[in-house]
């Protein structure tokens, strides 16, 4: 794959979770697992968010990410983590984007540099 495409997968890929991030609420967070709360008020706005988007597939271009689990019935989405590739406080940047807009920068120059040590991107 070529380094340019590279950082166009990166840079969509965190486009998704940056999006998410704006609808869910920090429930629980140990090192490489992180749960997450949705309202029930933004299920139909995450909803809205994820037509057109593949984002299984998104997702898993992200280095380190292991597994996630949505639950619907409990509104809530547990993601699981390689804690020596993904640094745990990305994801105290993440769940600030929605209170701190500033904290999306902090998070995606985190990410990208995960793409950029794990993908070459």
């Amino acid at each position: 794959m070529a380094k340019g495409q590279s950082v166009e997968n990166a840079n969509r890929a965190i486009d998704v979770l940056v999006k998410v991030s704006r609808f869910v609420e920090p429930v629980r967070h140990v090192t490489g697992k992180i749960e997450m709360a949705v309202s029930l008020i933004n299920i139909s706005k995450l909803a809205t968010i994820a037509n057109g988007i593949d984002i299984k597939t998104e997702v898993s271009r992200i280095p380190g990410l292991k597994r996630y689990n949505v639950s619907p019935w409990s509104m809530s989405a547990t993601i699981y983590y390689d804690p020596e590739i993904l640094p745990p406080d990305i994801w105290n940047d993440f769940t600030s984007i929605k209170k701190d807009p500033g904290a999306e920068h902090g998070f995606r120059q985190k990410l990208l540099l995960v793409f950029e040590k794990h993908n070459g991107a």
